[in-house]
């Protein structure tokens, strides 16, 4: 780690390296399935980290007032089916 994160708590240090560890990982199943988006694998996998109550708080913070979202079960349903296609 460089000298800009030597000023971060032990929580926020933990995080960062958990979240370049998922990166590194996202990128690996980018480099055997290329269509699909780093950032969308990324935060997929980020989520897993997370209980159900966090990506809820989370995603009403995130979602302005009268948009339009995939629902998360949908999208959870969608990740699932990709996933388990990969292994089979």
């Amino acid at each position: 780690m460089g000298g800009d994160h030597q000023n971060l708590s032990e929580a926020q240090r933990a995080s960062l390296l958990r979240g370049e560890e998922l990166w590194r990982e996202a990128e690996e199943i980018v480099r055997q399935d290329p269509q699909r988006d780093i950032r969308n694998v990324y935060l997929a996998l980020r989520n897993f980290d997370m209980t159900p109550d966090e990506r809820l708080a989370r995603g009403l913070l995130k979602t302005p007032p009268g948009a339009r979202r995939v629902p998360f079960g949908v999208r959870l349903a969608r990740f699932w089916s990709w996933l388990t296609s990969r292994n089979s």
